[in-house]
């Protein structure tokens, strides 16, 4: 077997034209919405932070939202 153990359990980087569904119930965007990811590598309160933050237009917004990285997974 090749490779760490890391690359089998990370999960994959979100890149812009990613579809994304929302895991968790903070934020804007119910559990369950899906979303398209226009923005990635955003500074959460204009700082880099872990996880970065996630720029989405939802399927019932107009405007894009930000989440943290780890509030959605790839669909």
């Amino acid at each position: 077997m090749t490779g760490s153990w890391k690359s089998l359990t990370a999960t994959p980087k979100i890149k812009v034209g990613d579809l994304v569904v929302k895991t968790s119930e903070l934020g804007g965007a119910k559990l369950g919405d899906v979303g398209l990811v226009l923005e990635v590598d955003i500074n959460m309160w204009g700082e880099e932070m872990v996880p970065t933050g996630v720029g989405i237009l939802w399927g019932n917004e107009i405007e894009m939202e930000v989440e943290y990285e780890d509030e959605v997974e790839l669909v």
